[in-house]
This record gives C-alpha cells, sequence and structure tokens, in this order.
C-alpha cells in the first residue's frame, strides 16, 4: 500500500493478515521526499514491472519510482511539465509502461517506455480549458481480453481514455497515428442537464456487456452514467442520473461492474461512501451509505 502527502513524502506500507474479526495493521517499510510540495496523486504500476509506482505533485514532476534490492525506493526517470499535474493513470499492462497525467493547466501529458527501458520524449495536448483532475483508461480491445502470449514481442493497441476537468465537462480520446499530438477528442459528455460544477472523477467500467458505461462525479453532488450503443462506439449518452448528499469526489467501480462507490463530503463536512448498484431495469439505486469513514 502506498500513501502520498501535502508534505511532498511517498510512503510505502505493508498490511499485515489478521485473524477474523481482528483489525488490520499496516507497518510503513519506507518513505522518502518525492516532490517539492503536496504530492497529488500516486498510481501502482502493474507487477508485470515489478513494484513500481508514479508519483505527481505542485512542483508540476511526474516521477517513476522502482523498488530496489535493498527494498529502497529509487527514482527512475522524473518529467517536468508545465504546471501542477492532479492526475496519473497507468495503461493496461498489455500495452507496454505507459501512463497519463493530467494538469491544472487543462493539458494531459502521455509518458511511454520502450521495450530497451528508454523512455520516450513525452506527447502533450491541451484536452481542457482549465484543469484536469481525473484521467482513466477505457477496457482493452472495447472488452475482449488479450492472450497475453500474443505480446511477448509487440504491445497491445492503446484503448480509449476519458479525461474529467474543472470545465464541467467529460471527454473521450482515441490514440490516432497521424494526428499532430497523436491523440483526437472522440467523445464530449455533456448536455443541458449535465453536471454544473468541476468535475471531479471519471472512471470507466471494467466489465463491457451490450455497452460500455462511464460514470462521473462533480462537486455538484451529481453522478452521471453514460453508455454507448456498443462496444467501441463513440455514441455515449447519458443513461443514469444521480444526486448524493454533498460534493462528490471520487467514483470507484467494484471488479464486476456491478456495484459503485462514490465519496462524498457532506453538508457539514462529513466524510460519506454511498454505495450504488445496477438493478435488473439497468438502471442504478443506491443501497448502502457509510459516514466517519
Amino acid at each position: 500500500m502506498a500513501t502520498c502527502s501535502s508534505d511532498g513524502t511517498v510512503r510505502v506500507s505493508r498490511v499485515l493478515k489478521s485473524n477474523p474479526g481482528e483489525e488490520q495493521q499496516a507497518t510503513e517499510i519506507a518513505g522518502w521526499q518525492a516532490h517539492n510540495g503536496p504530492v497529488w496523486q500516486i498510481a501502482w504500476a502493474h507487477p508485470k514491472f515489478g513494484q513500481v509506482l508514479a508519483s505527481c505533485g505542485f512542483d508540476k514532476k511526474v516521477t517513476i519510482w522502482g523498488e530496489g534490492p535493498q527494498r529502497d525506493w529509487r527514482e527512475i526517470i522524473s518529467f517536468e511539465t508545465e504546471s501542477s499535474i492532479n492526475t496519473l493513470s497507468f495503461a493496461p499492462w498489455e500495452c507496454g509502461l505507459k501512463l497519463l497525467a493530467g494538469g491544472l493547466d487543462g493539458s494531459v501529458w502521455f509518458f511511454s517506455r520502450r521495450p530497451n527501458d528508454e523512455w520516450d520524449q513525452p506527447i502533450k495536448f491541451q484536452a481542457h480549458g482549465s484543469g484536469v483532475n481525473s484521467v482513466c483508461w477505457g477496457l482493452l480491445n472495447h472488452g475482449l481480453d488479450y492472450i497475453a502470449e500474443d505480446y511477448l514481442q509487440k504491445y497491445a493497441p492503446l484503448p480509449r481514455f476519458a479525461t474529467a476537468s474543472c470545465d464541467k465537462t467529460v471527454k473521450v480520446w482515441t490514440y490516432q497515428e497521424d494526428a499532430p499530438n497523436k491523440f483526437v477528442e472522440t467523445s464530449n459528455l455533456t448536455d443541458t442537464n449535465s453536471h454544473t460544477d468541476y468535475v471531479r472523477d471519471v472512471a470507466w467500467c471494467p466489465k463491457a456487456g451490450a455497452s460500455e458505461v462511464l460514470v462521473s462525479c462533480s462537486e455538484d453532488g451529481s453522478i452521471i452514467f453514460w453508455s454507448n450503443s456498443k462496444p467501441g462506439e463513440d455514441d455515449f449518452r447519458k443513461i443514469d442520473h444521480k444526486k448524493c448528499e454533498g460534493a462528490a469526489w471520487r467514483v470507484s467501480w467494484a471488479p464486476d461492474g456491478k456495484t459503485l462507490a462514490v465519496s462524498v463530503v457532506g453538508s457539514s463536512s462529513e466524510n460519506i461512501v454511498e454505495i450504488y448498484r445496477e438493478n435488473e431495469n439497468g438502471s442504478w439505486d443506491k443501497v448502502s451509505r457509510v459516514s466517519d469513514c
């Protein structure tokens, strides 16, 4: 488990197994000064690449860290950008070691490591008119599984990804080799009754059936579910709209794609997690609420 802090540090802990009914204990095994200022987010790479994580912060840096043989964490590479970096997301492992980062200036950065362990020059493009709060990758090959052995010598194609912004919009992007900045906008998820405040998070449902589903949340308390006509299509439309008890900051899918957790700040600054589950009609019901988290 890794955590980051406004004091510029990143810490890694081991969560120890406990007996049934006992509270799990976390023991810190490493900690270091990662940034000159607040660290806004960290992200783990797939274990295929070893113990690797990325961090981003107010100091405009995106840094990749790796664990050494003595469990000492070392900088692998650090990239200087042009604004505070708010959010990170590694691509599916089948695509290689690739990373997206979203900036306060509305930009998105793409970092890619080659098979020989050298890193390409970062790609930057302007995604939004104001800060990018969240980036998330879509489903690999539109939800169809790759056979890992087929990609020992080559990488899988990059899936689409989504971005959420302070400009109150959610956008979907795809890689296009002949595009000037390699990425093109394919969907802008807005309508007259969508988010009216900063969109804080967006998450792609990990399972695709007859269609794909995205969910986004906003400081106005809204949660919006978006879906396309079939996997791979860019005709996303709103299929459900829910209202939380307060500002919604984070959304997280269960692995089955049928349950969603939403982190909410209540009107009296109460920390709340709301749980939603898909019903037989394809809409979403709030089934549980946890407070004082």
